[in-house]
C-alpha cells in the first residue's frame, strides 16, 4: 500500500477562512498540530503570482516534488497571523514498504532542523510530539493513516487577469481565491507595501479595511474607507453597525500611519484587520 502526501505542518492556531481561499485543505492532528495539503503546484502558483521568488533553506539531495518556495513561509504567516511561526513542510513517497521522506522544520524562514536530520519522527519531535507507548511519533499523530492527498480546488492560472486588483504586484498583498477585490495582508508585510497600498490605488477604486483601534460606539474597531478626488486628494469615512462618519480630507501620510497600524499583526487571531476590499468608488 502506498503513502504519498506532501504538506505543511503547522504549530499552534490559524484562522480556518485564510487557509481556505489560500487553496489549503487541512486536517486536524493531535499536540496542536494541523497538517495543510500541499502540492508543488499550489507552492508555485502563490511565488509567481506574489513574486516572491526563491526556496527556502532544504538541502539540494531532497528531490522534487517536495515544496520548498520561500512563499510557504508567507502562506504560513498569512493564516496565523504571526510572523515567524513554526510549521515543517513533509514529504513521503512510499510504495509497498519501500520510498522516501524528508521533513524540515522552520521558524518563519529560518530553519531550525539541524545538518544532517531530516526523518519525520524528528520534525514531529520538534513540534512537541510525545510518542506513545509502542508507536513512533508518525503513528501517535495518525499520519499512517493520511495515506494519500486531499482533493485540491483548482489551481487558478498565474498569469490570468485578475478585475478589480491593484496596477501589478505588492509583496504581502495576497489575494483570496474567488473573491474578485478582497484581499489578505501577510502578517510581515513591509511598511512599503502598505504605502503602497495607497500611491498605487486605483483611480476611482476605494479601500476599505478595518482599524481595530478606533473607539466605537457599537461594534469594536470600525471599517475605514478611502478615496481620492478629482484633485487627488484622499478622503476618509469610517462606519460599523449604525453608524457612519462624515468624509473627511486626510492627508497621504496619515492614512500610511493608520495602515500601518492597523496591520493584521497588530490585531488578534481571527480579526478582520487582515481583509483588504478594493471597489469602485461612485
Amino acid at each position: 500500500m502506498g503513502h504519498n502526501i506532501s504538506g505543511l505542518l503547522l504549530k499552534g492556531p490559524y484562522e480556518p477562512l485564510r487557509a481556505t481561499q489560500l487553496g489549503m485543505p487541512s486536517v486536524t492532528l493531535p499536540f496542536d498540530l494541523t497538517l495543510f495539503f500541499c502540492e508543488w503546484r499550489l507552492a508555485e502558483y502563490w511565488s509567481l503570482l506574489l513574486e516572491i521568488p526563491g526556496e527556502l533553506p532544504i538541502p539540494d539531495s531532497v528531490a522534487p516534488p517536495y515544496p520548498r518556495d520561500r512563499v510557504l513561509a508567507t502562506l504560513m504567516q498569512t493564516i496565523t497571523q504571526q510572523p515567524e511561526p513554526r510549521f515543517a513542510i513533509i514529504a513521503t513517497d512510499y510504495f509497498g514498504g519501500i520510498g522516501s521522506q524528508a521533513a524540515y522544520v522552520f521558524q518563519g524562514e529560518q530553519r531550525i532542523t539541524p545538518e544532517g536530520e531530516s526523518s519525520i519522527n524528528a520534525a514531529l519531535a520538534r513540534l512537541g510530539v510525545v510518542s506513545k507507548s509502542r508507536l513512533d511519533a508518525f503513528d501517535t499523530i495518525g499520519l499512517d493513516k493520511i495515506r494519500s492527498m486531499r482533493e485540491f480546488p483548482e489551481v487558478p492560472d498565474p498569469d490570468e487577469p485578475r478585475p478589480t486588483t491593484y496596477p501589478h504586484t505588492i509583496p504581502g498583498v495576497l489575494p483570496r481565491l474567488g473573491f474578485d477585490g478582497f484581499f489578505w495582508l501577510a502578517a510581515n508585510i513591509p511598511e512599503l507595501s502598505l504605502q503602497r497600498l495607497l500611491s498605487e490605488l486605483p483611480e476611482h477604486m476605494a479601500v476599505t479595511f478595518y482599524d481595530p483601534a478606533f473607539s466605537s460606539p457599537t461594534d469594536p474597531g470600525a471599517f475605514v474607507t478611502v478615496w481620492q478626488d478629482e484633485s487627488r486628494a484622499f478622503w476618509l469615512k469610517r462606519a460599523n453597525h449604525g453608524w457612519h462618519t462624515n468624509p473627511e480630507i486626510v492627508s497621504e501620510a496619515t492614512l500610511a500611519e493608520l495602515l500601518v497600524q492597523s496591520a493584521p499583526h497588530h490585531a488578534p487571531l481571527n480579526a478582520t484587520a487582515a481583509t483588504l476590499q478594493v471597489r469602485l468608488h461612485p
